[in-house]
């Protein structure tokens, strides 16, 4: 556990290295059940962090091999696909995600990038507004939405958008 925690501490300053070799330290120690899940969830967003996709995608699944109904795993990992250019499985696992979390934020956030990448914009449009509805005032939010919405020809929302989203900042 003391690795584990270090590691994720480590992860939260930006020192991804050193997080990785700890959070690696912490399943090399036989951890309970529990603290080895944790470890390989943190594992993966720093791996992620890194740009080692793969790694992140191999963390992420062994992850949920270990709890297939984790909201925040299946986000995690439909956001790494989504950044590999495997945007289906992306869209596949922020499904699931949203099904056992549905006021999830940032999983809404996520697959209306997911939709923007295969041109779906009116489900991108569908997934920005949500997410703003359950966090409002967040910037990254509005400014998606005011893309979203440009991209769709409505100028005038698209404005607006960015107003909101300076607001916010």
């Amino acid at each position: 556990m003391p690795q584990y925690c270090l590691g994720t501490t480590l992860l939260s300053l930006g020192r991804v290295d050193e997080a990785i070799d700890h959070l690696s330290s912490a399943l090399n120690l036989q951890p309970s059940l529990e603290t080895a899940a944790r470890a390989h969830n943190s594992l993966g967003v720093a791996y992620a962090e890194k740009g080692l996709l793969n790694k992140a995608i191999e963390e992420f699944s062994f992850r949920l091999s270990m709890d297939p109904n984790n909201a925040d795993v299946h986000a995690n990992l439909g956001q790494t696909y989504v950044e590999a250019g495997l945007t289906d499985k992306g869209i596949e696992h922020l499904q699931i995600a949203l099904t056992l979390k549905p006021r999830s934020a940032s999983a809404h956030e996520i697959l209306g990038i997911a939709y923007m990448k295969k041109g779906l914009i009116d489900q991108a449009i569908e997934q920005f507004e949500t997410a703003s509805r359950l966090e409002p005032g967040v910037s990254r939010h509005h400014a998606n939405l005011a893309n979203a919405y440009e991209i769709r020809g409505w100028h005038e929302k698209a404005q607006e958008q960015w107003r909101e989203a300076r607001g916010a900042e």
